[in-house]
């Protein structure tokens, strides 16, 4: 009897080391997956960073643009009382031209 209780006593102390080994992986792998957890956040937060940077650009190429449309409008308006300024101009030269030239 006594040698069937010391090898009951051998397999539980060695399905204790055996749920021990197990416990050392997985918190070995909990360990593992923590560290990928961190670097992932990390490489998102990257993305994250980027696609906003990237976002403010085009923000102001957008912005840019507008701007230089409204300077382009300017300078078309302009250029519109600029050739009617000259039309309004020339209306009288041509009427002396004819009148004071055959």
């Amino acid at each position: 009897m006594g040698v069937w209780w010391g090898e009951r006593v051998f397999f539980l102390d060695w399905g204790g080391f055996l749920l021990d080994r197990r416990s050392v992986f997985l918190d070995r792998a909990l360990f593992l997956l923590d560290r990928c957890s961190l670097i992932l956040d990390r490489v998102l937060f990257l993305l994250v960073r980027r696609l906003l940077i990237l976002d403010r650009a085009l923000f102001l190429l957008v912005r840019r643009s507008l701007i230089l449309d409204r300077a382009l409008f300017l300078l078309v308006r302009r250029s519109i009382f600029l050739d009617r300024a000259l039309f309004l101009l020339d209306s009288p030269l041509t009427i002396l031209h004819s009148r004071f030239i055959p």
